[in-house]
Parts: C-alpha cells; structure tokens; sequence
C-alpha cells in the first residue's frame, strides 16, 4: 500500500481488473446488476447497523462496502456503453446543485451564495423542486417514486409524510385503541393480518407526528433486546 493511502482512481482501477474475463476475478465478472442487488440493499443495512451503534471505525467500514457496489455498478454500466461513474457523479452534482437553489441561486456550483431562508421555507421549496421532477419524469401518480421494495415501516412513513395527515393524537390515538380492541373480539370479521397492517400503519403516523422515525426507533429496541439478551447468557 503506498504511504498516502489509495484514492477513488485505484479503486475505479481496481474494479476493472476485477471485471477483466482474463486476469480478473471469475466470481466478480460474471456477476450483473440483478445479481449483486441482494448484496446492495444487505450493505446499506449494515451501515445502518453500524450508525444506531455509533462505531465509527464499523461506520468506516460499511461506507467503503457501500461505495464498492456503486464502483462495480458503474463498471458493468460502462461495459455496456450506458454510463460510467464519472456520469453518475456528474448527474448528481447537477441534481444536488439544483435541488439547492437558496445556496446555488445561479445554477453555478462555484458560485454559491447563501440565501437565509427557514427550515420550513427550504422544505416548501423542496417539495415544489420534487413535484418538478416527479412530473419531468411522468410520474404522474402520488406515490410513484416512493419504491414498493422499502421496508414496510420506511414505506409507510413516506407515504404518511406525502399525505400530510393532520389527525390529532388524540384522535390517532384512539383510531390504535379502536383497532386493539377488534384484534381481540372474537367476533371480528376482519382478519388480524388486515387489522395488524391497520394498526402499524396509524402506529408509524403517530411516530411521524411525533417526529420519531418509526424504523430507527423499532431497530433501536431490537438492538435493546438482544444486547440484554446476551448478557444474560
């Protein structure tokens, strides 16, 4: 390893020998998008895993494993002719740049000028930004962008936040004790799988209106439970 340590160059480098059919890896070049996607959403959790623990050298480490399936997806889109990585950092540059017009009002990544506007105010525009988009890219139902693919609770909290739902607690919270209550009436026509998904949804919206991530919050208590459960042992 040199003294001053890889850079981005070595590691596009290094995931092209690993792709060559001749000297490189026989498991990495026959590898396609479909096939490395498990190994994706599996890195992006374990980051996550990392971050509720708060270990930066594991957080270290999870990115550098999160950035890797981006550098082999960009070799296999360049051995297409689709896109290489330079592309994708280009697009996100220019999506980043444009989704900030309060700090980049010209459009010009060298010539930021910081425009004083509130949370909420940032957040409006935000949302008007994404309308923008989501029709660019015919988008036209309400939860189009929203990937049927998330988990179920990070779903649930996107959908809530996009239908802004102003109930009370109070009343969200007797909407929880009311699908309870049917959950242990033996005559219930409804299935419990049906009242249980009922009942998680208004659960994540109580969370949201709390301003609690409902999927943090639950992984923060599994965590709980087996680090108590391991010491006991």
């Amino acid at each position: 390893m040199p003294e001053a340590g890889f850079e981005l160059r070595d590691l596009l480098k290094l995931m092209q020998t690993l792709r060559d059919p001749d000297i490189g890896c026989p498991w990495d070049a026959k590898q396609d998008f479909k096939s490395i996607s498990h190994c994706t959403v599996e890195e992006a959790y374990e980051l996550f895993d990392a971050i509720q623990v708060g270990d930066m050298a594991h957080i270290k480490e999870e990115l550098g494993d999160l950035l890797f399936q981006t550098v082999f997806y960009a070799q296999m889109a360049d051995e297409q002719g689709d896109f290489d990585f330079n592309d994708i950092v280009d697009g996100l540059t220019r999506k980043l740049v444009r989704r900030h017009p309060h700090v980049f009002p010209t459009g010009d990544l060298h010539q930021p000028t910081q425009t004083r506007l509130s949370e909420e105010d940032v957040k409006a525009q935000w949302e008007v930004i994404k309308q923008e988009e989501r029709k660019n890219k015919k988008q036209t139902r309400q939860f189009d962008d929203i990937p049927a693919a998330l988990p179920a609770l990070i779903r649930a909290y996107k959908i809530q936040k996009r239908l802004q739902n102003v109930t009370s607690l109070e009343d969200k919270k007797a909407e929880m004790i009311d699908l309870l209550d049917k959950l242990t009436d033996p005559g219930e026509e409804q299935s419990p799988q049906v009242l249980v998904g009922e009942l998680l949804f208004e659960v994540a919206d109580f969370a949201r209106q709390l301003g609690v991530d409902s999927e943090a919050a639950l992984a923060v208590k599994n965590q709980a439970v087996v680090r108590q459960e391991s010491e006991r042992e």
